[in-house]
């Protein structure tokens, strides 16, 4: 089987970025774009720049396709020497056809360790050999299959090839972009992604990680319970001075403490924002990270009117 037709089988569609990415897409322009994207993903390479190529793929009259749904969709693409080049699927073939590669080695391995397994457990078991020097049985030898029966073993078909979706390995930035979506704390993800290379991206039961996003949010889950912190467990620091929680007058200076850190963390979530925002192309996009961070400055305010109160 050829590794176009085994890459083909099936495509990669994170659903949290497409979405991120497409939110300014009409309902058509939805199907179109997954249109386009599956034939790129079924042809294993860029589309051709041919308008009445591109409007069959994506299911548009010609005319609606050059006046509108092109001009929607291109930005998706590179558009250059003819071709339409979408980087992430490139990105996404290239490790499909490297985890194909992988795997095949090590079943090849695999099947040939337990060759050699057979072999050897074979000479070891070999019957003795008789005082005549005949070995034990060999009055009755094993019969050579019939022609008949070799060519029913050659009609047996083979097993299906089991294909194995792709486990996706992030690197640290990327971990670091997404827990500030999700509102963990940089020096948490980042100690997850350090443990999770150190033990070969395998959890608790020796399981490879299939979805890294939804263990870092499990990850998010702890890491609130545990209140939040803002760094690494250490030696035991006392409380600020006047935290003691037994004593009334040291509960305003706590309550303070604890806001300053949501402050902080609205920072972070900002400055994050903030990057996302430079990095997107769509004007609309762009527009929701502006509304975001504008509702976290109105959470700040808020926090900080919290934090005047308190000193009351």
């Amino acid at each position: 089987m050829s590794s176009r037709k085994t890459t083909s089988v099936w495509m990669p569609l994170y659903i949290g970025d497409y979405l991120r990415d497409t939110m300014h897409l009409r309902r058509e322009e939805h199907g179109s774009y997954l249109l386009l994207i599956m034939a790129y993903w079924n042809n294993q390479g860029p589309l051709s720049d041919d308008d009445e190529y591109l409007s069959g793929i994506a299911r548009v009259e010609l005319p609606e396709w050059t006046q509108t749904v092109r001009k929607r969709l291109a930005p998706f693409f590179v558009t250059e020497a003819g071709l339409w080049t979408h980087n992430r699927i490139e990105v996404e073939i290239a490790r499909a056809k490297g985890t194909q590669t992988a795997r095949k080695a090590a079943a090849k391995a695999g099947n040939d360790a337990k060759a050699l397994k057979r072999l050897a457990n074979g000479s070891q078991t070999e019957p003795p050999a008789s005082a005549n020097g005949n070995a034990r049985g060999s009055q009755n030898p094993p019969h050579s299959p019939s022609p008949s029966q070799m060519q029913e073993r050659e009609r047996e078909p083979n097993p299906p090839e089991r294909h194995f979706p792709e486990v996706e390995r992030p690197d640290a930035d990327e971990v670091k972009v997404y827990a500030g979506m999700i509102g963990l704390a940089d020096w948490k993800a980042l100690d997850w992604f350090d443990e999770m290379q150190g033990c070969g991206w395998l959890d608790f039961h020796r399981r490879e990680i299939v979805d890294w996003k939804a263990v870092l949010r499990r990850v998010k889950v702890k890491w609130e319970s545990d209140g939040r912190p803002t760094s690494p467990p250490g030696p035991r620091v006392s409380a600020p001075q006047g935290s003691s929680t037994g004593s009334p007058q040291g509960r305003p200076v706590l309550t303070r403490w604890i806001i300053q850190k949501d402050i902080d963390l609205i920072n972070a979530r900002i400055v994050e924002i903030k990057k996302e925002r430079d990095y997107v192309k769509s004007p609309e996009l762009k527009a929701e990270c502006t509304e975001k961070i504008k509702k976290l400055r109105a959470d700040e305010e808020k926090l900080k009117a919290e934090f005047d109160a308190a000193k009351e």
